[in-house]
């Protein structure tokens, strides 16, 4: 994990364009003899059983996740111990810069590396507008099982749905009781009230928490470069509060408090003994398992001759409007070599325009890579300078075939244009039952071939002009064609 390019010759990555909604990316990884890397726990023997670190992917569900290594199936390593492995690789590379912490740390660590963002995504879209609100609400959920019996916590939840509907009449209620009962007690941060629990909070202690985790975080994001993200337990250390307590004695506000100070300690003592945090490795990576996965598994290797190891996933795609790009981020520095290939597995659909940028947003085709290939078929890229970027986007404008383009824009134009004149003649007067059926039956067949002649979802999602139009044109024209018979404008 601290060199893996010592060991990974080279990284070929595909990335398929399947449908609307999905792509599919198979990766090759070369690897060379690990004799060398195991060293002498595996003296004389021909095979080890190790724990072979892949790739780093988003924090999420894996989607059709495929593995082997050397021909044979291997298994993913669970959550709990690669975040484990994590942290023990973290806190290995702090030891090497000469920086110490208490296991509390080490601790907080594992915990930010183990965190999921789907729990903080739930509460988050609750409360879009108020960041502190939707985190004191998420660390309430998060502490209360470790601190209240099953029955309270359930009857805390219907409370809180009651609050939730009852919010417009109870708040100016409980302002007024504030103001005029000032030793009223509440359960809104404007009325003071006793803890419930040890982890009983309000918003002003979330805020006092929040004050060494902020910089946590922006030591952190400066170390990786990549901007903020609204889900990564590393910018926002108390996200991993409710894992710490799981795994920690942490069992109180004040040792909560102690852990979070105790973190920026540790992460302010590695920043110092660099001129950057970006050239601390140790923060790099706390910052890298905030927000990524490091993909683990436990396979049985050949130790005298490299091997292959090859991996199948889906991942979500987005195809945003009007000008149908779509993004896929790429990894360029994993391995001594890396090949990236996008391609279209639709032959409805072609590459218009394909980009590689940075992280900044700037553009890198004429930077790092030694070699790009380019089509209406695929996008291929070839990187091995050793100061390249480590990741980097793929921007590709996507487009159907000009033959079914035309056709379905002609089309198109042709049925607007039968609305014009079958309003036009027919309030003319000039349009009889004959010339209004050769007008309006084979203007709806050519509408019905357009909505049905693609049946792909990527294609049916570039056409969304046309799909939206052909119907909205067809109703049009049988709308006029209601009104001119019931209006007698046919001629006889």
């Amino acid at each position: 994990m601290t060199s893996p390019e010592g060991w990974r010759l080279r990284v070929v990555e595909q990335v398929s364009v399947d449908t609307a909604r999905f792509a599919t990316r198979n990766r090759s990884l070369m690897s060379a003899p690990l004799a060398d890397v195991v060293g002498d726990r595996a003296l004389g023997a021909s095979t080890a059983r190790v724990a072979l670190p892949l790739e780093q992917m988003p924090k999420g569900p894996l989607l059709g996740y495929d593995v082997s290594v050397d021909g044979k199936p291997a298994y993913v390593v669970p959550r709990g111990a690669t975040a484990e492995i994590e942290a023990a690789h973290v806190m290995l590379l702090a030891g090497k810069e000469g920086v110490t912490a208490p296991p509390i740390v080490a601790q907080f660590v594992r915990a930010i590396c183990e965190f999921t963002p789907w729990p903080w995504k739930r509460v988050r879209v609750r409360h879009r507008l108020r960041f502190r609100r939707a985190l004191l609400e998420y660390l309430e959920e998060g502490l209360a099982p470790f601190n209240t019996d099953e029955k309270a916590s359930a009857l805390s939840l219907n409370v809180k749905r009651w609050e939730r509907l009852l919010l417009p009449v109870v708040i100016p209620l409980g302002q007024r009781l504030a103001a005029k009962y000032p030793s009223v007690r509440g359960r809104y941060p404007w009325i003071p009230r006793p803890p419930r629990t040890a982890f009983a909070l309000t918003l002003r202690q979330v805020q006092s928490l929040r004050a060494d985790a902020l910089q946590v975080g922006a030591t952190l994001r400066s170390a990786l470069g990549e901007g903020s993200s609204p889900t990564s337990s590393a910018d926002t250390p108390l996200l991993a509060a409710p894992l710490l307590a799981q795994a920690s004695d942490v069992g109180s506000l004040s040792e909560l408090s102690n852990a979070v100070a105790a973190l920026r300690d540790f992460v302010q003592a590695l920043a110092k003994q660099v001129k950057h945090p970006r050239e601390s490795e140790a923060l790099v990576a706390l910052a890298d398992y905030g927000r990524r996965w490091e993909t683990i598994v436990a396979c049985e290797v050949p130790l005298d001759r490299p091997f292959i190891v090859r991996t199948q996933r889906q991942v979500p795609l987005r195809v945003r409007r009007p000008r149908s790009w779509v993004r896929q981020r790429v990894e360029l520095r994993d391995a001594r070599s890396n090949h990236v290939v996008f391609r279209v597995a639709d032959e409805n659909v072609e590459i218009a325009k394909a980009q590689l940028k940075g992280l900044d947003e700037e553009p890198l085709e004429h930077t790092y890579l030694n070699g790009l290939a380019a089509s209406s078929e695929h996008y291929a890229l070839y990187a091995s300078e050793p100061d390249r970027d480590r990741r980097a986007f793929i921007d590709v404008r996507l487009k159907v075939a000009r033959s079914i383009r035309i056709s379905a824009t002609v089309i198109h134009a042709i049925i607007w244009l039968s609305v014009a004149l079958t309003a036009s003649l027919g309030f003319e007067g000039s349009l009889d039952s004959a010339d209004l059926a050769v007008l309006a039956v084979p203007t709806t067949f050519g509408a019905a071939l357009v909505l049905t002649r693609e049946r792909t979802s990527l294609a049916r999602r570039l056409q969304w002009v046309t799909r939206v139009g052909t119907p909205v044109a067809v109703a049009a024209l049988w709308v006029v064609v209601g009104w001119l018979y019931l209006g007698d404008y046919l001629t006889t």
